[in-house]
Formats: structure tokens, C-alpha cells, sequence
């Protein structure tokens, strides 16, 4: 079956600034949207701060980009000013909290110079909202493992807590267990990091739920080889080995999701040369995947990356993706009788709910 045409995706209102990346994006109820980015002159320039935007209609409108962060700023429980920051996480709490999740470089100076000039500083820190994204707390410390930083959005499993994935830029993938709710800004969190044993450089996994219990993480290869996966149940003390799919990634990050109970979605770049194509690819086990539409047609949106996804309403998702070479940021709508069409082209089977 041919999909629905997908409408072309809504570029959000244009940020000042030169370099706009690394989205958040949370669903708000009806068709409240919230999507948060970092934005500035240069990737890890001192004037780069997160920008958000609202949107009321399912993201067919979007506010102007507003600052929800201050350049330099040091968080609680940090060891220095931040001279950077970086990849934006939005989740909502047990208690209705939006809770900002982001990556910061860590400043780090030696005679009056700045010594630090790349993500191998990183440090996460959070920030939260009691009004969905219009004010936030000032940051706090998160995780402060050097080279520590966030990419996707965190995952809740009933009985044990909140799974948020984060990475080291030395390639080592891990998952927080925490529970968002109990995060206070000054204090320090508590929680537990489960690491996902990799023989490669393995960065930003993304989480989705498999059908019999399990939690997938599916994650970029810094070396530009394949999508590799792992796996985790609530009753296993440690995540998987992580193994190679079939799908070739050219080292940029993928967004899982489940659209249907026992289907996992992926939105990647195909290939290994470059991110020109963002694609659907569908899966049953979370290790075979058919590829299926593209979201973004070759070179039709420059380079198009990052994918973040929200759900945002029965039956559709938003997905928040940079483009240009990450000069804007782009949103499109996902529903289910587009991604139902999309695995069937793929030659993958449908799946009824439950």
C-alpha cells in the first residue's frame, strides 16, 4: 500500500543565530507542543544558548525561538561555568514538571585561557518548569562524568523508574535509572547508571519498548559503520552486548520509538556517506529493520539530522529534526495510517494493537 502523502515539514520561525541543533521535543496535551534547541553562532561557542518555541496546533504554528538558558552559567553542583551548551532533553514528570535535560561544556581554564574546546568536557545538567516551558529553574548538576552528555528522551518503566540514556564522548553508552519527579534544583539526584557493554565507539542511544517487556537501545557508530542495538528487562542486572543491525550508519545519531505494541519505528540516516536522507526503517525483534519512506528526501532539506520524537496525541507523532547542515530546525507529523502504509511498502506486516 502507498503511503499518504506527508505534508512537508514546518520550519520553525528562524533563530538569529547561525547554528541551530540538538532538539528536544515534548508533547504538552490537546495540541500543545514544546520543542527546545541549542542555538548559536558556532557548535560550542560561548554565545550558545537554548532556544524554545510553542506551538498550539500540533505544530503547524510555532511561536518565536525564546532563551530558556544564559550564556556562562554555572549550574548547581558544578565544577565550573559553562562555556558551552549542547543537546536538549524534554520529558514530563509523575507530578507534571517539564524537566529540561541538556548537555553543557564544562569551561576549563589554564592561565587565563580557555583549555576546553570540545564535547570530551561535556556534563549534563537539568532543569525544570511548573508552567510547561515558559519559565525554568536555574540549571543543576546531573551528571558530571567528564564527557558526560544527553541526546534523547527518557523512557518510563512501571516499578523500576525513569531509563534516561545519555553517553561519554570516549563512546561509552549508558542508561540512568532516576526518577524524574524526585529531581530538586540545588540538590544533587539520585540515581544509578547501568552501562551498555560496546566493542566501538557507540554514542547517543535512543530508547523504545519491545513488545514482550524488554527495553531496546538503539545507537550511532562514531566509526560510520552500522546502527547497533541492546537490550534490557527489568529482571536482567545489565543491558546486552551491543550488536550490528543491518542498517548502515554514516555517524549520526537515530531516534527510536514504538508506534504499535511489538513495532519498532527508526528515524535515520541511510548509508554511511553523509546525512542528506532521513528515513523510516521498522522492525519486529528490534535487530532486522526494513527500510521504508523518507522523511526527508536526498538533499531536498540540505543535511537533515537529529531526529527527536514526541507523541502527540492517539494515533500520531511529532518528530523535531535539524536541516540546512544544521542551520534550522524543521518539524513534521507522523500519524498512523502514514507509518502503517510506510512498513507495508517496507514488507513488513502490520501489527494490531494489543
Amino acid at each position: 500500500m502507498t503511503p499518504p502523502p506527508l505534508p512537508p515539514p514546518v520550519r520553525l520561525l528562524p533563530a538569529p543565530a547561525a547554528v541551530n541543533h540538538g532538539g528536544g521535543l515534548l508533547g504538552l496535551g490537546g495540541e500543545g507542543l514544546l520543542a527546545c534547541w541549542w542555538s548559536g553562532a558556532s557548535e560550542a561557542g560561548r554565545d550558545v544558548a537554548i532556544l524554545c518555541s510553542r506551538s498550539d496546533d500540533a505544530g503547524r504554528d510555532w511561536s518565536p525561538a525564546a532563551p530558556a538558558s544564559t550564556p556562562g552559567a554555572r549550574a548547581a553542583g558544578a565544577g565550573a561555568a559553562a562555556k558551552s551548551v549542547g543537546n536538549v532533553v524534554l520529558a514530563r514528570d509523575a507530578t507534571g514538571r517539564v524537566v529540561m535535560i541538556s548537555g553543557e561544556v564544562q569551561s576549563r581554564r589554564l592561565l587565563g585561557l580557555e583549555t576546553c574546546r570540545s564535547w570530551r568536557c561535556g556534563r549534563v545538567d537539568f532543569r525544570v518548569s511548573a508552567d510547561d516551558g515558559r519559565s525554568w529553574s536555574p540549571p543543576t548538576r546531573l551528571d558530571d562524568r567528564p564527557g558526560a552528555l544527553p541526546r534523547s528522551r527518557p523512557l518510563h518503566v512501571d516499578g523500576v523508574g525513569d531509563l534516561l540514556p545519555v553517553y561519554r564522548e570516549s563512546g561509552r553508552p549508558a542508561v540512568l535509572v532516576l526518577d524524574l519527579a524526585a529531581l530538586a534544583p540545588g540538590a544533587p539526584p539520585a540515581m544509578r547508571a547501568l552501562p551498555i557493554p560496546t566493542h566501538g565507539p557507540l554514542l547517543q542511544p535512543s530508547l523504545a519498548p519491545l513488545g514482550d517487556g524488554r527495553v531496546l537501545a538503539a545507537m550511532r557508530d562514531r566509526r560510520r559503520r552500522w546502527v547497533h542495538v541492546s537490550t534490557w528487562s527489568p529482571g536482567r542486572p545489565a543491558w546486552s552486548a551491543a550488536a550490528a543491525t543491518n542498517l548502515a550508519n554514516p555517524g549520526s545519531a537515530v531516534e527510536a520509538f514504538s508506534d504499535r505494541p511489538g513495532r519498532i519505528v527508526l528515524i535515520y540516516n541511510p548509508g554511511r556517506r553523509d546525512r542528506r536522507t532521513l528515513s523510516l526503517a521498522f522492525s519486529l525483534d528490534g535487530m532486522r529493520f526494513a527500510r521504508g519512506c523518507d522523511l526527508a528526501g536526498e538533499g531536498r532539506w540540505g543535511q537533515a539530522a537529529y531526529p527527536a520524537v514526541a507523541e502527540i496525541g492517539p494515533g500520531r507523532w511529532g518528530v523535531l529534526f535539524s536541516v540546512e547542515g544544521k542551520r534550522e530546525m524543521a518539524f513534521a507529523v507522523l500519524d498512523r495510517a502514514f507509518l502503517d502504509a510506510c512498513a507495508g511498502d517496507a514488507g513488513l506486516p502490520g501489527i494490531s494493537p494489543g
